[in-house]
């Protein structure tokens, strides 16, 4: 059965606007390309214009069933691609992600076209239009965008271990931080507790000073107490030895007094007449009122 065909679709600048799926097998890993068939030679996705009477992706999926008999479910848009030529871009390829339900023995164009599996690598190597390049490149099978299972769990696992490493380096950071803000605090304690002590130091200085000028005024106080003592002893000194030297003046003069006395008792002195006559006198009582004849000395 042939297809009926379609007009073509442009947009205002007159560019051709096709679309299109690319077929893959999420199970196998793999996707499902045709011929071109104007050059088959050249493997290709299944796309082609749109009805009047259909959207983009009806489309698209009636186009795979006709050129590859393929039926199955679009997951998502890929992407809108450019297809260039020499005199500039060709057309505009809006291709869809399918994932194959069902692949038909007979289906339209299986006459002109021939279909293959391919994997991811093998695509990429037939495939000679750098759109579909780009198409395959951004598909889930793809490991730029999915990596494989080995791969996967390699990254996977990387990325956990980069994971915890960079928890680690931030638990390391942390600590590092909680270790810096600790010696700032610790530091600031101990300017803190330097400074208390530097004042205390000083208040001790100063209290010290204070016992050693109050104990000095005392020691000063004492000696001028004790100087006084001595100068009132030495005063009371020198009074008792004018007392005792006066006394012992006193009792030498009187010695000297008592013993001039003693040598004048003892003394013999020469009595004129009349002395002895009125000592004689005085043993009778009698005065020099009476009447005594004179005493003629015999010569």
């Amino acid at each position: 059965m042939t297809p009926k065909p379609v007009e073509n679709v442009v947009d205002e600048n007159g560019i051709l606007q096709i679309t299109g799926c690319l077929p893959i097998d999420a199970i196998n890993k793999r996707f499902l390309l045709v011929t071109s068939a104007s050059h088959p030679d050249s493997w290709v996705i299944p796309k082609g214009s749109w009805a009047k009477d259909e959207t983009q992706k009806q489309a698209a999926m009636r186009e795979t069933w006709e050129e590859a008999g393929v039926k199955g479910t679009i997951k998502r848009q890929i992407g809108v691609f450019a297809e260039k030529a020499k005199e500039g871009v060709r057309a505009h390829h809006t291709i869809y992600e399918m994932e194959i339900k069902q692949v038909a023995k007979k289906f339209p164009e299986q006459k002109i076209r021939e279909r293959r599996w391919f994997t991811y690598d093998d695509a990429m190597a037939a495939v000679k239009a750098h759109y579909v390049k780009d198409a395959i490149s951004m598909s889930s099978l793809s490991p730029l965008v999915h990596p494989d299972e080995e791969d996967e769990k390699k990254e996977k696992k990387k990325k956990k271990k980069d994971k915890k490493k960079e928890e680690e380096e931030d638990e390391d950071d942390e600590e590092k931080k909680e270790k810096k803000k600790k010696k700032k605090e610790k530091k600031k304690e101990e300017e803190e507790e330097e400074e208390d002590e530097e004042k205390k130091e000083k208040k001790k200085k100063k209290e010290k000073k204070e016992e050693e000028e109050e104990e000095d005024e005392k020691k000063e106080k004492k000696k001028k107490k004790k100087d006084k003592k001595d100068e009132d002893v030495e005063e009371g000194d020198e009074k008792k030895r004018e007392d005792v030297l006066g006394e012992e003046v006193v009792v030498e003069e009187e010695k000297k007094k008592k013993k001039k006395n003693k040598n004048k008792e003892s003394e013999v002195t020469e009595l004129t007449d009349e002395e002895i006559v009125k000592i004689q006198l005085s043993k009778f009582d009698l005065n020099d009122k009476h009447e005594v004849p004179e005493f003629e000395s015999k010569k």
